[in-house]
This record gives C-alpha cells, sequence and structure tokens, in this order.
C-alpha cells in the first residue's frame, strides 16, 4: 500500500510535468501567433512596394491563394497548441484545488503532441505564470483562491492589452484620416498625392487584416468576465457557509470557457504587469487570511 510520502512525491512528479507541458505549448503558440503577424507585415510591406513598383502587382496577385493557405495553417497552428495549453491548464487547476490527478493515458498521449522542452529560463519564467500563492489544503476554498488569483490576474493583463490595442487603433486612425485629407488638398498640386493615398488606405487595411479591432473587443470582454468571475470567487469564499463543491466547479468551467475563447496575453505584457500584480495580490492573500 503506498505510503503518503510517495503519494506526495507522485503528485510533485505530475504537477512538474504539467508545469513543463503548459509552459512547452503556450510557448509555442505564441511562436506561431508571432510567425502569423510577420507574414501579415510582410505582405502589408509587399503591397506597398507594390504601389511603387507596378510589375510586382502580377507576382503578388500569383502568390494570394499560396500566402492564405500558410496563413490559414500559421493560424491553425497556434490555435491547436493553444487548445492543449489551455486543456493541461485545466487539468493543472483540478490537480491544485481539488487533488484530481489526470491519468497516465491522458499525459502520454499529451506529451507525443509536445515532446520538446523549455529552456531554463523560459522553464522559470513558466512557472512563475502558473504558480498559485494559496496555502489552504485541498478543496473548494483553495480551489476558489486559485481561481480568485487567476482572474485578478487575467482581468488586469486583458484590461492592458485592450486599452493598448484601442489606443493603437484610435491614433492610426486620427494620423490616417488627417493625411488622407491632405493628400486630397494636394491632389491638384502634387502626382504623388494619389501614391500617398494608397499608401494610407494600405495601413488602414493593414490593421483590419491584423485584426486589431477584433482582438481589443475579446480582450475587453474578457476583462469583464475575469472580473465577474473574481467577484463571484471572492463572494463565494467570503460567505458564511462554506462554499458548495458543485457551484465553485460551475465557477471554474464558466471561467475556463471564457478564458479559452481569449487571445493571448503575450509574454511582455505578463513581464511587464508581474511585479505590480504580484504587490497588490498579497494584499488580497492576508485579506483572506484575516477572514478566515
Amino acid at each position: 500500500m503506498p505510503t503518503d510520502s510517495t503519494e506526495t512525491n507522485d503528485q510533485d512528479k505530475a504537477e512538474e510535468i504539467l508545469k513543463g507541458l503548459i509552459g512547452v505549448a503556450y510557448h509555442k503558440a505564441k511562436i506561431w501567433r508571432a510567425w502569423g503577424i510577420g507574414l501579415k507585415v510582410a505582405i502589408f510591406a509587399y503591397g506597398v512596394a507594390a504601389i511603387f513598383i507596378p510589375c510586382l502587382n502580377v507576382a503578388f496577385s500569383l502568390m494570394t491563394l499560396g500566402i492564405v493557405a500558410v496563413a490559414f495553417w500559421i493560424e491553425w497552428k497556434s490555435g491547436n497548441y493553444k487548445g492543449i495549453a489551455e486543456t493541461l491548464k485545466r487539468k493543472h487547476e483540478l490537480l491544485e484545488g481539488f487533488n484530481k490527478k489526470p491519468s497516465i493515458a491522458e499525459m502520454t498521449h499529451l506529451k507525443m503532441d509536445i515532446p520538446e522542452e523549455l529552456s531554463a529560463e523560459l522553464t522559470e519564467i513558466s512557472n512563475r505564470g502558473i504558480e498559485f500563492a494559496s496555502k489552504k489544503p485541498k478543496g473548494a476554498a483553495r480551489l476558489l483562491e486559485n481561481l480568485c488569483e487567476c482572474a485578478f490576474f487575467s482581468h488586469h493583463e486583458s484590461k492592458f492589452c485592450a486599452n493598448w490595442l484601442l489606443g493603437l487603433f484610435a491614433v492610426t486612425i486620427i494620423i490616417s484620416l488627417m493625411l488622407l485629407y491632405a493628400c486630397a488638398s494636394w491632389a491638384s498640386v502634387t502626382p504623388m498625392a494619389a501614391t500617398a493615398a494608397k499608401c494610407i488606405s494600405s495601413v488602414l487595411a493593414f490593421l483590419v487584416s491584423l485584426g486589431v479591432l477584433k482582438s481589443y473587443i475579446a480582450y475587453a470582454s474578457f476583462s469583464r468576465k475575469a472580473k465577474a468571475t473574481d467577484d463571484r470567487a471572492t463572494a463565494l469564499l467570503t460567505a458564511a457557509a462554506p462554499p458548495d463543491e458543485c457551484d465553485v466547479h460551475t465557477l471554474l468551467s464558466e471561467y475556463q470557457i471564457a478564458r479559452s475563447a481569449a487571445p493571448l496575453i503575450p509574454t511582455w505584457v505578463w513581464k511587464h504587469l508581474t511585479g505590480q500584480l504580484n504587490s497588490n495580490w498579497a494584499i488580497r492573500a492576508k485579506a483572506f487570511k484575516h477572514h478566515n
């Protein structure tokens, strides 16, 4: 019969394997997403060059079908790895909260999908991003604290991304409209005005192709949902009656569904906000301890 120390070692190993796989899957999803953005930037640069070099238009037309196919493939690869990461993260949250260990069959299948390992630096960053501060015994209360922490970080990180994208979109639109108005005024004076107007129109089309406005809406929506999750989890955690496990599972599932539909949080955003978020979360954690 296994001893307590053996069970603890098995749990630690399962958690370390999960953390490693989560880090690899998210890293690959972000790498493929970066390749997709890079491809769109290259298409934009080629399109601008074609305005000044008309002969490039013929080659660009022939390349369009292949470029679209590659873009869809890259988007699928990024989404596939994100889906794997979300699956692993859900298992990690249940392991952390309720001590529900994933089966060996599940782990081996997922390990085959992402056999690579991260560098030591990326592993350290990844582990810091998925570790929880709660020291409560396994159960509904611990999972709620973990959920509050995760939703708290997601709310502010997504809000930061949404605000940044909205600012970028607004500034670009304003500048582009001003330049288009100037080009219309100069049309009778300089023949370059029409070419400049085409360049500006290309910039606007590029923003649309990047999905800047769509990403803003997605980040803003997830930020609101994460805040609502944090509020509901806090209410359950601080209620006089012990939290009901069924209610906790329902709330966790709703949050996980919202997170899986949200865009990836860039690593640089997490690095930029992590110090401030950790400091503020420490205050929240003390409040939870005081309440208990």
